[in-house]
């Protein structure tokens, strides 16, 4: 699965602009990443947010 990495291992998240968002989901300790990226007459603005995930053992993604 393309949107999964695990920390502490290095890879590479790219995104066009006009995207506007990139979720990545760390699958060890359940963190959901979202990567936001727009353009204002000042530049390019990214902002990372991270959420942990409460799901129910049955409604896990797989491992």
């Amino acid at each position: 699965m393309r949107n999964r990495f695990s920390c502490g291992i290095y890879f590479s998240a790219k995104m066009n602009i006009s995207d506007k968002i990139l979720i990545k989901y760390e699958y060890n300790k359940g963190l959901l990443f979202a990567v936001q990226c727009f353009k204002e007459r000042d530049g390019v603005y990214v902002t990372v947010s991270c959420m942990q995930l409460l799901l129910p053992k049955s409604l896990e993604p797989e491992k």
